[in-house]
């Protein structure tokens, strides 16, 4: 997929990921834990046994977790109807 070898983030460590998968496998994990690990694992240079969590993990949480990052990196758009007002006499 393109977006992922385009969009940069801060990738973990080996070792964060390691005790990341450890937690999601104990169910001891955060959805934003889980997102963070769907971009590691789902990474074109990850591991293979890293693999198997992706697909444990399945494209949606993958998806979403793309989509956080890609909005996260977003300058967000002025709030138009605010500026119309301040205007207004």
């Amino acid at each position: 997929m393109e977006i992922r070898k385009s969009y940069e983030y801060d990738r973990m460590t080996h070792q964060e990921t390691e005790i990341l998968i450890r937690k999601y496998l104990n169910g001891e994990t955060t959805a934003e834990e889980e997102r963070l690990l769907a971009l590691e694992v789902s990474r074109e240079d990850a591991p293979s046994d890293w693999k198997i969590i992706a697909e444990i993990l399945g494209e949606l949480t993958i998806d979403e977790a793309l989509f956080d990052r890609i909005m996260a990196g977003r300058k967000p758009k002025q709030d138009v109807v605010t500026e119309a007002r301040a205007d207004e006499p």
